[in-house]
């Protein structure tokens, strides 16, 4: 059974959102500096890296992360090739893979953000790969687990009302960006995602594995809406 960690590593050299300053350790104590132990104190954004959005991100009033299903993002997945997609936009075209998607399943996209190697540069892409808002509105219909992201953000900041967002968010749908896909082939798998738990965050990071060899398991957990 294979097992792919799709989780970008967190460090200075990770490209921050715009506006935000990248994750920084800290040292509060070294052993090389006479102390009896090191620690260290680690100071980043929530949504640094491969992390996880919950409803009160941009929905006054929605779920925080803490009230998200245990199993949100964990279940059964479909990696989407999306690559190549014109002028940069994932539409309702890329979809038609997913006719037959049960609900619950996880569905995540391959696009030329993983291809150009995005996700391990330094500085933040201004021209990433986006999905369109149809396509959030028609994913939204099929009623996935989450929705995830080979990129920092799902959409461009050209739109301060980040439709995407609050598209998929109100159907109850987290999102899992910033993924790290270079190496993975489309196709069906088991998602594994926990992120932090912490009490009343919008978002937090989150440590993500894709596993294969499980097609046709029956996964009992049901598809639940954030309450």
């Amino acid at each position: 059974m294979a097992v792919w960690d799709v989780t970008l590593p967190l460090g200075p050299d990770l490209a921050p959102y715009p506006g935000e300053a990248p994750p920084a350790l800290e040292p509060t104590a070294l052993l090389e500096a006479g102390d009896p132990y090191t620690s260290r104190r680690l100071t980043l954004s929530l949504h640094a890296g491969t992390h996880v959005d919950a409803p009160s991100h941009l929905l006054p009033g929605g779920a925080s992360l803490d009230s998200l299903a245990v199993d949100a993002l964990c279940g059964p997945a479909a990696v989407v090739d999306a690559r190549g997609a014109p002028g940069g936009m994932v539409d309702v075209a890329a979809l038609r893979a997913l006719a037959d998607l049960p609900p619950g399943t996880a569905v995540l996209f391959l696009t030329d953000n993983t291809v150009r190697g995005l996700g391990r540069r330094p500085e933040y892409a201004a021209d990433h790969v986006v999905l369109s808002p149809a396509a959030a509105a028609a994913l939204a219909a099929l009623r996935p687990r989450c929705v995830g992201w080979d990129y920092l953000s799902v959409e461009g900041e050209d739109d301060p009302t980040f439709p995407v967002h609050r598209t998929l968010l109100a159907a109850g749908v987290p999102l899992l960006e910033g993924l790290w896909l270079e190496g993975v082939a489309p196709g069906r798998y088991e998602l594994i995602a926990l992120p932090l738990r912490l009490t009343g965050a919008e978002a937090a990071p989150v440590r993500a594995l894709l596993r294969s060899g499980r097609r046709g398991r029956h996964y009992a957990s049901a598809w639940r809406r954030a309450p």
